[in-house]
């Protein structure tokens, strides 16, 4: 067998063994030993520590030499910097053993209890990084301490070292150590007190000493570290200090939500971690009464679709448990309880929607598609209306920063149907956005946290010192201390103060006053609290900092049967109820409703995270994909993405696109644009023109998504990159399907690019290659994206021969979505062409599919387009009717731009019923949606509709400035129609202020756009009345030369 060389054993443990113990070297830890330069002979009071290494034989019963001592150098490196974290020094290291001194540099009151701890953590270090061996071999290490006088000096090399029979006894003591322990003298045992408990090992006769020494054991904590664990326990329990002036505007803001005159209150809280945002929120719910609560808080980990809302209405109905039925009844008694009937019916309606959802989570549990998604959203979207149309309602979000997208599209459902008198307050937490806000702000109380000043931080450490009420008294250094090492922020400042407490680094004197112990009052503050944190796990007891780290990979928040399951697969015997309880008590976990466990904060689990070996972490993660695969069969939907990213922690690559299609299947159907990207990327990085079949095919569709989802997020340049890579697989592949599918997203990226040239003979190729292949789906999903760019380019006929293609192919194949879709395109396309029987038709039958099949976003749309066909057969009062329905349907489902657009056209409809104060309503709420989240094109045509009303309503002024704005809006995107009809309304104002000549040369200024865009007749209704005012002025004017006779459509 090899022994050296690139690939050999020797090499590869190396390497795994130096990646594991890397984990355990970012950064040092806050009690590095001062380095103090000592006069030669000087006798000093240390603590000697002495460790020695063997490698134990695997199930085969050999040994591997050669490879022990390929990576005992390794080994060795890293124990080093171990002994430094905890304030030693190494003496000197040869072969598999280790010398270390502490306070041979600089003395401390606790060198002996230092020894013990950087002696138990080596010896855990050891027996955790064992696995990375081969072949079943492992690392075993024993530790023997003393502490006494001892001569210190250099060497003739400068270096450091110790003699004396104090180090003598100290490897003694080490030889007789039983492997995976740490033995002790009696004078160790003393000067530690009550840090430790210690077991007697007995009493032995030492070569070397004339009397037997007595062996102890160090067994687990003691007193004082218990005194530690139960100010940790204090933790719930500290007042807010510092925060008056934002508990004062909490307390204003619940009035204006719950008071006499109830209102609708969004307020985000918003500071960096650990800065007490989550300490105000939770104020909040505990003073508050009177009110429903529904609270819940985001994940990290994993960006699951609805996760936030899934929880909190799993709490909210207490569904866990239920069966299909029972979460019916639930939901009905629900619906039963709001009094708009309305809104009740609606709930109804989605009642066997959200039942899936309860029951499995996840869009797919209804389907699975966008549609789907958006579907959901909306269903959502009623229950918490209907919860807030009950009664006064405080929806509470923490770490909004990590919503995902399908869950904020529920927020902004909800935010955006509130109304203004509605009793409800959404109280959310969140860290300072990176790159924008998720969500935008607007409507938003931002409340912004600044770090604490001295006075509160001092406050939060006396509460943590403090015994039996009694104020603690601290010396000014110490509070000094505690003030620039917080900075600011309570997190960090209760760290602090239970870390130093923990390892002595404060004490109380005789005089009851705390102060620093001379060791750290000389040290600097650390940089962070992921130190302090980590020095708080070192020091647990090693199977609770084992179940700790394992949970810090299962993820912030968790299911105790999840937990039970991975520590099961990790060999433990029974669940470890009393570790996690010690857990609990010592502050490092919540327990939550539902039988869920979570870390008090991210900052605790992600510092646990990064103490945890790579090695490790890997089989966690492994364990972890394996338990949710079997624990929530029901759910793999949902949880494709949580397993996906488990087992690519995991280093399973394999295993991991197993997933990889369900996770982008379920971010599709989620409407998730980021997840796509990021999920796409993880799967492209590890897949390539050669990988395997099956993996290939895991490549191609997460090309095909990733390209579409770039086109969706404006990033076309990229999405055009990817398109080509995926083109050019499928052409190498001999996939006529996937060419084609690529030949299309090309067409429709160049489309939104501007670059027209091309894109018939794209189109041309993609239709050919999808009837090689014989997907009737495709054919028809080419046909309505050709059609598209025929429509949007003015050829008519030719978009409508496409779309008459493509409906045939739907019908075929019974594709009912999509042909509500496809009727609904060709009928807008058939009321440009003047054939408004046919287009009758075909809205009438689009609006029966998307009724029957429940598509609130397609009925719409379809909706709008037969609305807007009525009013131009002057059937007005049906029209309206069929307008609110659609304004309806768009409230529903949250889009804003299609609302703005109803709105605008209802307020055409009531003037032309004659109903001028009712329509300048509508056209006012139109402007302020298009102002808000608008294209600039939707809002060129609402300020020219509020031009037109308060023309008529005789306020030349305001029509004046609105036709100004307009015009500028127009201009700068070069739309000829909103600029037309801008001209044509300023014209009319200017004869009706006796104004000629500048109406005159508007009415020239209106025509010449229309000749030189080529302005069908009949289409700008302003136009025309205003060259019918011009005749009746005995005006000269003309009509533009590319009009016959024509008609008017203002809609």
């Amino acid at each position: 067998m090899e022994t050296s060389g690139y690939g050999s054993p020797v090499s590869e443990a190396a390497a795994a063994l130096e990646e594991s113990l890397s984990m355990y070297s970012r950064g040092s830890r806050f009690l590095a030993g001062r380095t103090d330069r000592l006069v030669d002979g000087e006798r000093r009071k240390v603590a000697v520590l002495f460790l020695g290494i063997a490698l134990e034989a695997g199930s085969g019963g050999t040994t591997d030499h050669d490879l022990f001592h390929g990576v005992l150098a390794g080994i060795m490196d890293f124990l080093s910097s171990v002994v430094e974290s905890f304030g030693g020094y190494v003496d000197k290291s040869e072969g598999a053993r280790l010398m270390a001194l502490f306070g041979a540099r600089s003395a401390a009151e606790n060198d002996s209890a230092r020894a013990v701890g950087c002696g138990l953590r080596m010896v855990e270090i050891l027996r955790e990084v064992g696995p990375a061996l081969p072949e079943g071999s492992s690392l075993q290490a024993g530790a023997g301490i003393n502490s006494g006088t001892v001569v210190v000096a250099p060497d003739p090399a400068g270096h450091l070292t110790a003699t004396g029979s104090t180090v003598n006894l100290a490897s003694r003591i080490e030889e007789m150590a039983e492997p995976g322990t740490v033995f002790v003298s009696s004078g160790v045992r003393e000067e530690c007190g009550d840090l430790f408990e210690f077991d007697s090992r007995g009493s032995f006769a030492v070569r070397g000493t004339s009397s037997t020494v007595c062996i102890y054991q160090p067994a687990g904590p003691g007193r004082l570290r218990k005194e530690r664990w139960e100010r940790a326990a204090r933790l719930s329990g500290i007042p807010i200090f510092g925060r008056e002036r934002e508990l004062e505007r909490l307390e204003e803001l619940v009035g204006r939500a719950f008071g006499d005159t109830p209102g609708t209150v969004l307020a985000r809280i918003r500071g960096e971690a650990g800065i007490g945002k989550s300490r105000l929120l939770h104020h909040l719910l505990e003073s508050i009464g009177g009110v429903a609560v529904l609270h819940g808080h985001t994940e990290h980990f994993s960006r699951t679709p609805f996760s936030i809302w899934l929880d909190i209405l799993r709490g909210y109905l207490r569904t866990m448990d239920d069966s299909e039925g029972v979460i019916a009844d639930k939901l009905a008694i629900l619906a039963d309880g709001c009094p708009d009937g309305r809104l009740a019916a609606k709930v109804r309606e989605e009642i066997p929607r959200l039942t899936a959802f309860l029951l499995y989570g996840g869009p797919d549990a209804g389907g699975g598609s966008p549609e789907e998604s958006r579907a959901l959203a909306v269903a959502i979207r009623l229950v918490l209306s209907a919860l807030s149309a009950s009664g006064p309602l405080l929806l509470a979000l923490e770490d909004l920063h990590w919503m995902d997208e399908a869950s904020a599209r529920v927020l902004q459902l909800f935010t955006g149907s509130v109304g203004d008198g509605a009793g409800v307050m959404i109280a959310a937490t969140e860290r300072p956005p990176e790159s924008g806000p998720a969500i935008e702000e607007k409507g938003w109380e931002i409340m912004e946290l600044d770090p604490l000043g001295s006075s509160p931080i001092a406050a939060i450490c006396d509460h943590l010192l403090s015994d039996g009420g009694e104020p603690a008294d601290m010396d000014p250094c110490l509070t000094d201390f505690l003030h620039n090492g917080a900075r600011g922020n309570p997190f960090y400042a209760e760290e602090l103060v239970l870390s130093l407490h923990e390892i002595g680094g404060i004490v109380r004197g005789s005089d009851g006053r705390w102060r620093l112990t001379t060791g750290v009052a000389d040290i600097g503050v650390p940089p962070g609290v992921a130190a302090l944190i980590q020095s708080r796990v070192d020091m647990l007891p090693g199977e609770e900092r084992r179940i700790l780290q394992i949970a810090s990979v299962i993820g912030t928040a968790f299911r105790k049967g999840l937990l039970k399951k991975v520590t099961s697969g990790l060999g433990l015997r029974e669940y470890p109820e009393v570790s996690v309880q010690k857990l609990v008590e010592k502050g490092f976990l919540i327990p939550e409703n539902g039988g869920r466990l979570s870390f008090r904060h991210d900052l605790v689990r992600s510092s646990v995270y990064g103490t945890t070996l790579m090695h490790n972490r890997r089989i966690v993660h492994g364990i972890t994909a394996e338990a949710c695969e079997e624990l929530y069969s029901d759910e793999t939907g949902m949880m494709a993405t949580v397993v996906f990213d488990h087992w690519r922690l995991a280093g399973r690559s394999g295993k991991m696109l197993e997933w990889s299609d369900r996770a982008l299947a379920g971010a599709r159907d989620g409407d998730l644009v980021s997840e796509i990207i990021r999920i796409a990327g993880h799967v492209l990085e590890v897949t390539g023109r050669d990988s395997s079949d099956g993996e290939w095919s895991s490549r191609m569709f997460a090309m095909e998504l990733m390209q579409a989802a770039l086109g969706r997020s404006g990033n076309l340049s990229e999405a055009l990159d990817v398109t080509e890579e995926f083109l050019a697989e499928a052409s190498a592949g001999g996939r006529p399907d996937w060419e084609a599918v690529a030949l299309r997203a090309r067409g429709i990226h160049l489309n939104e690019m501007g670059r027209h040239e091309e894109i018939e003979a794209v189109y041309a190729r993609a239709l050919e290659m999808a009837r090689v292949a014989g997907d009737g789906m495709l054919i028809a999903r080419v046909h309505g994206s050709i059609a598209n760019f025929y429509s949007d380019t003015g050829r008519n006929d030719l978009a409508l021969e496409n779309y008459r293609a493509a409906r045939e192919i739907l019908v075929r194949e019974g594709s009912r979505e999509q042909l509500a879709s496809a009727l609904c395109n060709t009928a807008n396309l058939m009321v440009r062409l003047g054939r408004r029987e046919e287009a009758a038709k075909e809205f009438l039958e689009s609006i029966r599919i998307c009724r029957e099949r429940g598509m609130r976003a397609s009925l719409g749309y379809s909706l709008n387009g037969y609305a807007i066909l009525l009013a131009m057969e002057n059937r007005l009062e049906e029209a309206e009717k069929v307008f609110e329905e659609a304004l309806d349907c768009q409230r529903d489902i949250g889009n804003r731009p299609l609302e703005s657009s109803i709105t605008g056209n209802l307020g055409v409809l009531t003037r032309m019923l004659g109903d001028l104060p009712r329509s300048l309503e509508y056209r006012e709420s139109a402007l302020r949606m298009v102002r808000s989240c608008g294209s600039r094109r939707s809002l060129a045509i609402a300020l020219v509709n509020m031009a037109s009303i308060h023309r008529l309503m005789e306020n030349k002024e305001a029509a004046l400035s609105y036709c100004g704005e307009a015009r500028s809006v127009a201009e700068s995107i070069r739309d000829p129609a909103s600029l037309c009809h801008a001209v044509s309304i300023q014209g009319m104002l200017y004869l009706a202020m006796g104004r000629r000549k500048d109406a005159m040369e508007a009415c020239e200024e209106a025509i010449r756009l229309v000749e030189s865009h080529g302005i069908s007749s009949g289409t700008l209704e302003d136009l025309d009345d205003f060259l019918g005012i011009m005749m009746e002025y005995g005006l000269p004017c003309r009509r533009p030369s590319n009009w016959e006779d024509g008609g008017t459509g203002e809609l």
